[in-house]
């Protein structure tokens, strides 16, 4: 964990500190916004996965329920 941090994150915002010393503010808005929204669809895409992952357990169990259900 602490790699990625290293490596990834600690680049960024040394890049976001230049622009900023450099005055160019709409650089570093723009990819403080690129990170934000990258962490966002992120988070997002694996909720909708484990969500669809649980829906279709659930689903699963339902049809062998009413299976054994026309059995008897």
């Amino acid at each position: 964990m602490d790699d990625i941090l290293k490596d990834l994150i600690k680049p960024l915002l040394t890049k976001i500190i230049e622009y900023i010393d450099k005055n160019e503010y709409w650089y570093a808005y723009g990819i403080t916004i690129f990170i934000l929204l990258s962490f966002i669809v992120i988070g997002f895409l694996l909720s909708w996965f484990i969500n669809r992952r649980k829906i279709k357990k659930e689903i699963d169990k339902i049809h062998i329920e009413t299976k054994e259900k026309k059995l008897y």
